[in-house]
């Protein structure tokens, strides 16, 4: 549905501002995990996934912005960082005390 022009101009495009808040949404054509009742039985699993890896790489690392970041903000509805987030990843120290 994404892909096509009866919904979207140019819909090969990858155009972000498609899916800000403010964008007219034809009804029913972003559907990632489908609808109803056959929809994907994984869509509650992809998204716990999603949670938890990202709850792991916050354990083990430690996340420093780059020095060559800029804080250039796009204001789309939403604030967010005009060039993406650049940091720096590094293992964090296992500070557990052993008896």
């Amino acid at each position: 549905m994404g892909r096509m022009e009866k919904y979207y101009s140019d819909p090969l495009t990858f155009n972000p501002e498609r899916f800000s808040p403010d964008a007219p949404k034809p009804f029913y054509t972003y559907f990632p995990f489908s609808l109803g009742p056959r929809s994907c039985i994984g869509q509650i699993f992809s998204q716990m996934e999603a949670k938890v890896v990202m709850a792991k790489l916050l354990q083990r690392y430690e996340f420093e912005l780059a020095e060559e970041q800029s804080f250039k903000i796009l204001d789309t509805g939403t604030l967010r960082p005009m060039d993406g987030v650049i940091c720096r990843l590094r293992p964090r120290t296992n500070s557990r005390v052993t008896a």
